[in-house]
């Protein structure tokens, strides 16, 4: 074993148990043994897919009465995944020494953490400089994806991964309202203003009271107890309204609305038991 793979805390033994006996119930995801290691074994598209993106193409699929290929794309995919995992374990050594070897080329994995955390401490002290810009600053990295490849849609680059279709057959992704077929088109959205506030060219700037920045492209806000930034993930208010989420009427109970409120006084469930059933929209909170 090479010093770098103990700095990093990798070994042949431990990625093997990873994949044999360890490996997560959902297959599309990624993998990267190790503490703080330069690259990642296993990820980037089209390997990483959500359960959310899977269905997504499976109501394409429906939607253009051509349900089977979005079938068909899963079973390719999955294949793709399991011969990614069997090319690892026939070369365990080899898999350690592509990670180590991420060292060698930049920006890496470990460049991307440390661009984000420098990103962070500069934002937290230009918060307090009367002459900052209101412009963000670009990232040094542009929007490549640290995990796979120069862009969000580029294949791994992992000696061990095979060339294969796109989940989708097209790395061309269409637009969030595009994907889902399902998705209402009703523009009504709360009024953010209470939690909110913007400029005069429309650009947020404060988010409960404190102020926003740009990182990576996204909203942050400075947390009012001093835990650093945090992303806004609804910086234009609610989602559209979507009756495919709500549950019938009579599935709500008082116990499920008392759990819920816990939640959204306290941050987390009470005893950390999450109902299984989904909340009312009403019961939501989206200044997050």
């Amino acid at each position: 074993m090479s010093a770098d793979s103990c700095n990093y805390h990798l070994s042949a033994e431990t990625i093997a148990s990873d994949l044999k006996t360890e490996r997560p119930i959902w297959p599309f995801s990624a993998y990267g043994p190790g503490r703080d290691a330069p690259r990642q074994l296993i990820g980037g598209l089209p390997i990483e897919q959500s359960f959310e993106e899977m269905r997504v193409a499976h109501y394409l699929g429906m939607a253009s009465g051509n349900v089977e290929r979005a079938i068909q794309n899963e079973h390719e995919l999955n294949n793709r995944v399991t011969l990614q995992i069997q090319n690892v374990l026939n070369d365990l050594d080899g898999a350690v020494k592509y990670i180590v070897d991420g060292d060698n080329e930049h920006p890496n994995r470990r460049d991307i953490c440390k661009e984000f955390t420098t990103a962070t401490a500069s934002n937290e002290q230009a918060q307090s400089n009367p002459f900052r810009s209101s412009q963000p600053a670009a990232s040094a990295f542009g929007t490549s994806n640290p995990f796979g490849g120069n862009n969000a849609h580029a294949p791994s680059t992992s000696p061990f991964a095979r060339p294969s279709n796109m989940v989708n057959g097209s790395s061309n992704q269409p637009s969030a309202s595009q994907l889902n077929p399902l998705q209402p088109t009703s523009s009504a959205s709360a009024d953010i203003s209470s939690y909110s506030t913007r400029g005069a060219n429309g650009v947020i700037q404060s988010w409960k009271g404190q102020p926003v920045s740009m990182i990576g492209g996204e909203p942050h806000y400075q947390r009012a107890d001093g835990g650093g930034v945090e992303r806004m993930w609804f910086p234009n208010g609610p989602p559209p309204p979507n009756p495919f989420t709500e549950l019938p009427a009579d599935s709500y109970n008082d116990v499920l609305k008392e759990a819920y409120a816990f939640v959204s006084a306290n941050g987390a469930f009470k005893d950390g038991i999450m109902p299984e059933k989904a909340p009312k929209r009403e019961w939501v909170r989206w200044d997050i």
